[in-house]
């Protein structure tokens, strides 16, 4: 292995590199997610396919009654 810290500089570009790939990723399907459950819940409606669910988008208002309904159904 070179000594000139070429090796490590790599991993960590290769790292950053997925960590954002995998975070995007997770923040889509949490979004879609909540898509799912808003039109569920408040519209009495299932989606027809998850990739619907990508081209929805929700309002802020509509996130918290997300997140409320989440909490106390816990």
């Amino acid at each position: 292995m070179p000594e000139d810290g070429s090796c490590d500089q790599h991993a960590e570009s290769v790292f950053r590199d997925n960590a954002k790939s995998v975070v995007k990723d997770m923040m889509s399907y949490a979004r879609i997610q909540a898509v799912a459950q808003y039109m569920k819940e408040f519209e009495g409606r299932r989606l027809a396919k998850k990739r619907e669910g990508s081209s929805i988008y929700l309002t802020e208002d509509q996130y918290l009654k997300v997140i409320i309904l989440s909490t106390y159904s816990i």
